[in-house]
């Protein structure tokens, strides 16, 4: 049994006797520059694990965008250029016309379509380096730009 005698006062002003069964001898409290350093260390390994998070979550972004480049060449055999190209292509591999993927209908089956052409149009102008804003993209497809965003987030795009 070790015995440790506290230097600090209790409130009766005596010495504290902590025994050393099991019982921590709690540790000096830290001063004002301490917890900052504290503080400090801790926030910039945040920071770091965050910026980390972010490089591999954009370099899975680029090896998604790379896969899809290379099935949309097995596909086609060559990358479409034209985002009406493109819709026709996503038209026809779901058995529909391009027409209906623009039209206003809202059968299931057109709708994923439509979803598809919208994640393919945004995938090939990130790919290709254009940048297209949703409501541009709501233009061409003949939509809100807010349904754009929509087909995006379900296709787990944005």
């Amino acid at each position: 049994m070790t015995i440790a005698v506290c230097g600090r006062a209790t409130m009766a002003n005596a010495k504290r006797i902590v025994f050393d069964e099991g019982i921590n001898i709690a540790p000096r409290k830290k001063s004002g520059r301490e917890r900052l350093i504290e503080l400090s260390l801790r926030w910039s390994a945040e920071q770091a694990a965050r910026r980390e998070a972010e490089q591999q979550a954009r370099d899975a972004l680029q090896r998604t965008m790379a896969e899809h480049r290379r099935r949309l060449q097995d596909m086609t055999g060559n990358v479409a250029t034209d985002p009406k190209e493109l819709i026709s292509m996503v038209a026809a591999w779901h058995g529909l016309e391009a027409s209906d993927i623009l039209a206003s209908g809202r059968s299931r089956i057109a709708v994923e379509a439509r979803y598809d052409a919208i994640a393919a149009v945004h995938l090939l102008c990130k790919i290709n380096g254009r940048q297209y804003s949703t409501p541009l993209l709501g233009r061409l497809f003949r939509r809100d730009h807010t349904t754009i965003i929509h087909a995006l987030r379900k296709r787990g795009l944005r």
